[in-house]
């Protein structure tokens, strides 16, 4: 419950434009959207690191829709690689993306909010994948946090 999946349906069941959804964890495939124009397809397993970031990098978007994050490990890799990434603005997921630069936040677990930055997107995407895998390694590199650790100490 906590990783939002039937918050992701309810938003991509309000969807209008059409999109291929990749969903890990999961097995199976089924429809989603206003038109079923959604296909949504089940990843059980991503087996190597390799794969996860060729995923990543051929993903237009990344979407959480978590109801908890403790820091959001998928959205700082997804940022990693250049992909921006919607999510709902909890835990430190709020840490992570920086509106309009690197994805967008929403609010109060609106599904409805969230179906609607996902068809501006779909409509749009514009974003700067260097731009957005430079921001993240300039604050999510291994250097990068440890050297944040040492200025602590």
């Amino acid at each position: 419950m906590r990783k939002g999946y039937d918050l992701l349906l309810n938003a991509l069941n309000s969807v209008h434009e059409k999109c291929e959804v990749l969903v890990l964890g999961k097995n199976g495939v089924e429809s989603a959207g206003v038109n079923n124009q959604i296909t949504i397809t089940g990843v059980q397993r991503i087996k190597s690191e390799a794969e996860m970031n060729r995923v990543y990098c051929e993903s237009s978007i990344t979407v959480v829709p978590s109801r908890q994050e403790a820091f959001g490990q998928v959205a700082s890799e997804s940022v990693m690689a250049g992909t921006p990434v919607i999510s709902f603005e909890v835990g430190g997921l709020k840490d992570i993306i920086k509106e309009g630069l690197n994805g967008y936040l929403v609010r109060g677990f609106d599904t409805k909010r969230m179906a609607k930055t996902l068809d501006e997107f779909l409509l749009r995407d514009d974003f700067d994948r260097k731009v957005i895998a430079n921001d993240a390694k300039a604050r999510f590199s291994e250097e990068a946090v440890v050297k944040s650790y040492l200025s602590i100490f």
